[in-house]
């Protein structure tokens, strides 16, 4: 089967939404911008927001609260806590969606696998209720996730390992 080079979102259970991308680069550069505050910044949250807060500790343990601004003001958030960080395969986090009502907790699963031609990642995130899951995906949630992939991987192809940038 070949290696998803966009967004692929498939529905394996009643509560779980789950996203496959193959990356074209090393799978440590890959997680670095899962992981660096300043690279997050660059490539994280929906198409035209700014990303105005970034506070990020990605150990087991640590919390992290991310918040993004539009044009018009309103915002959006999100905060949770990293249950798991084992370098450079696995990101384990609560996440909750600071304007959702009740504020339900889900749990967040990224998995980073070697794979020909680059890194496959594989995003998972747990609801608590299928009708939770049914919510995400109609609040334009795919096609945000798909947006910042695809800033995601022109960041890849520019940054050439060494925290530099090739000309875009």
């Amino acid at each position: 089967m070949p290696l998803p080079a966009k967004a692929v979102l498939t529905l394996p259970g009643d509560c779980e939404i789950r996203i496959a991308r193959l990356f074209a680069a090393q799978r440590q550069r890959v997680f670095d911008y899962y992981t660096q505050s300043e690279c997050l910044k660059r490539w994280l949250g929906p198409e035209g927001w700014d990303f105005v807060i970034c506070d990020n500790d990605p150990v087991a343990g640590g919390r992290y609260r991310w918040q993004w601004r539009n044009p018009q003001g309103h915002e959006l958030g999100m905060h949770g806590e990293y249950l798991k960080v084992a370098r450079p395969a696995e990101i384990l986090r609560t996440e909750i969606f600071e304007q959702e009502p009740g504020r339900t907790e889900t749990i967040g699963w990224l998995l980073l696998a070697e794979a020909e031609g680059g890194t496959l990642v594989t995003t998972s995130v747990l609801f608590p209720t299928r009708e939770a899951r049914d919510s995400a995906l109609v609040s334009g949630m795919e096609t945000s996730i798909a947006s910042s992939f695809d800033r995601l991987d022109l960041l890849l192809l520019m940054d050439r390992g060494d925290g530099s940038q090739t000309a875009a």
